[in-house]
């Protein structure tokens, strides 16, 4: 849901809610980094860096080898 959502224009808060709550409801460890990888996503495409950087720190902490996570997180480092 939160895929789509942030597809359409104006929903970008609803994204937000749709990927939140599925961070809450997940219950696989190995999916969950990608979800916040994904919800930084959606922080970054709208300005919202310092959230993304939280949702990767999150994603890095369950998974430190996760390297989409590492990569973006990396991203950012380079920007400060």
């Amino acid at each position: 849901m939160g895929r789509v959502l942030a597809r359409l224009h104006g929903k970008n808060k609803e994204a937000e809610k749709a990927f939140r709550t599925a961070i809450d409801l997940c219950r696989d460890p190995e999916e969950l980094p990608d979800l916040l990888v994904e919800l930084a996503e959606l922080y970054q495409r709208f300005g919202m860096d310092s959230l993304a950087v939280e949702a990767l720190d999150r994603a890095l902490g369950l998974n430190p080898g996760h390297q989409e996570a590492k990569l973006k997180r990396a991203a950012f480092s380079g920007n400060r």
